[in-house]
């Protein structure tokens, strides 16, 4: 199986976002507040080769966020002074698949690891991919913001066994993982593989390899409960099966998926 790294652009946030530093219930506040940004990350999503079917893991942003009406509400008051998107349109995953000698068109399952604009702007690329969004994450956004979503837009909501997983492929080697926290339905993706390293796609389960590694939490979490217990069950995978901990926004994440590094605690 082939495993492509695909940006979408960059965002830069509030260091206030990436890291919290104060008590929880000041962590919205304390974003809005910071008048200092990070370097610009990554916007990453994924593509498997996989034998079963081509998948998808995220869509990135869409370069429509630069349009002065793209956000409604309160959403856009919010995203426009805290976010700080850089993303041309051939930046976006369609045109990342290409380069990647694929096609949008050919996705079979497209997976959503949460509904935050910068994971899933890109939707509207995949009208023929079955979507998977978590049960809970499409019935318990973060917020109601208004993305844009097509008006053919139906994912398939995934609901987990007793140990929080749900297999996708018949070879039961990709595996979606609820990691709520972040979000309320936040999801991960596991690819095993034999004689290599596993994968794991965390989303915004951390910002970085790093982050999970010195337990600390990112400013901008809905639940931090939920959030550091996420945390813990993924150090377990972690030390369970060796794996590459593939974060969203983590600058070293492709370095990391081209060397075959894992992760270690």
């Amino acid at each position: 199986m082939k495993i492509h790294a695909l940006q979408t652009g960059t965002i830069a946030i509030k260091n206030a976002h990436r890291r919290m530093r104060v008590p929880a219930p000041l962590r919205l506040p304390a974003i809005v507040l910071d008048p200092t940004f990070t370097e610009p990350l990554p916007i990453l999503a994924w593509a498997i080769e996989h034998p079963e079917g081509l998948i998808v893991i995220d869509t990135g942003e869409t370069a429509r966020v630069h349009e002065p009406d793209y956000f409604q509400g309160g959403a856009r008051w919010f995203l426009t002074r805290n976010f700080r998107f850089q993303i041309d349109r051939e930046q976006e995953i369609d045109y990342a698949l290409k380069r990647a000698g694929l096609s949008a068109g050919d996705v079979r399952w497209l997976i959503i690891t949460h509904v935050h604009t910068d994971h899933m702007g890109g939707v509207y690329h995949f009208p023929k991919a079955e979507i998977l969004l978590s049960r809970t994450e499409i019935e318990r956004p973060y917020a109601p913001i208004d993305y844009r979503w097509p008006s053919w837009f139906n994912p398939r909501r995934v609901d987990y066994d007793a140990e929080g997983r749900f297999l996708l492929t018949r070879a039961g080697d990709v595996e979606l993982i609820a990691t709520p926290g972040h979000s309320a339905g936040h999801q991960s993706v596991r690819l095993r593989r034999e004689g290599a390293p596993d994968v794991l796609f965390a989303g915004d389960a951390s910002f970085s390899d790093d982050q999970l590694r010195r337990d600390e939490v990112g400013g901008i979490v809905l639940n931090v409960p939920q959030t550091r217990s996420t945390a813990d069950r993924l150090r377990a995978l972690l030390r369970q099966r060796a794996a590459i901990y593939l974060p969203s926004h983590d600058p070293a994440s492709v370095d990391r998926l081209a060397a075959g590094t894992i992760y270690t605690a």
